[in-house]
């Protein structure tokens, strides 16, 4: 299983970036973790738009969902023109169809694009979805509208954790239990402005893992700009693993380590170029 970094950024894409998105990919194809501002363009600029098998949302803030639109219209058109074989499968959270309905129809009644380019699953707090090789669980976490995390394997791969958006809250050391990669949103070093925005510090992040056991921490969603080494370090502080703080155009194997945590030796960034 391969984790693919397309945007990082929050609440707007820098300029060389896109707001947030992850392609995990496995035996040749793949799923979409989130998609705003900028992350249609990364699939197609790799190629994927006609090997995702489908794109799945944590939740409906914009820099999760934005280029739903770009996508509905991008696979309306495969549709249309036999690229695809049929609409691709758009997983949102349980309850969230009247959320969804309503951004449709204020973008302008765009249904049909939806109706004919995506297929709108919802899914279920603790129930597996099965999509090829891939086994993703969703798990409910805390922030400030309905959000899920997901816990993800795929066929004799090591394990991904996926905060979604989450302030400081047990259901992540749930999520991320021993998880071999945990990629965890910190959007601030302020607690005051992260608790109160529904998010994380690198502190907190850090400290979420150590009490999880995860075996590698890896930081996302950053403000455009941010010093990533100043993450990296107030997170080391907190947890004694491997830390990395994700960049776009990064590519991730998701397999076990070597070492059981937390006998893992400490390194800032256990990446690979992709």
């Amino acid at each position: 299983m391969k984790l693919h970094v397309l945007g990082v950024h929050s609440p707007f894409p820098g300029p060389d970036g896109a707001s947030l998105g992850y392609l995990v990919e496995e035996n040749g194809r793949g799923i979409l973790l989130d998609c705003g501002t900028g992350i249609y363009a990364r699939v197609a600029e790799k190629g994927w738009m006609g090997k995702l098998s489908a794109i799945i949302l944590s939740h409906f803030h914009p820099d999760h969902s934005a280029d739903i639109f770009p996508f509905s219209f991008a696979a309306f058109h495969a549709v249309r023109t036999g690229l695809r074989p049929g609409p691709l499968p758009l997983y949102i959270p349980p309850g969230e169809r009247p959320t969804l309905e309503s951004l449709i129809d204020g973008f302008g009644g765009l249904h049909v694009y939806f109706r004919e380019g995506l297929e709108i699953r919802e899914y279920a707090a603790g129930v597996p979805l099965l999509i090829g090789d891939l086994r993703i669980v969703p798990h409910p976490v805390s922030h400030t509208i309905p959000t899920y995390g997901f816990s993800l394997q795929g066929n004799g791969s090591g394990t991904l954790a996926y905060s979604g958006d989450s302030r400081d809250d047990p259901s992540l050391v749930k999520l991320a239990r021993e998880a071999d990669f945990f990629l965890c949103e910190a959007a601030s070093t302020e607690p005051g402005t992260a608790g109160r925005y529904g998010h994380l510090t690198p502190s907190q992040a850090g400290r979420l893992a150590h009490e999880a056991a995860c075996r590698t921490l890896m930081l996302t969603h950053f403000f455009p700009g941010i010093d990533r080494r100043a993450w990296i370090k107030e997170a080391a502080a907190a947890y004694p693993g491997p830390i990395t703080a994700v960049e776009p155009g990064t590519t991730y194997e998701i397999r076990p380590p070597a070492l059981p945590f937390p006998e893992v030796p400490f390194s800032t960034d256990p990446s690979s170029r992709g």
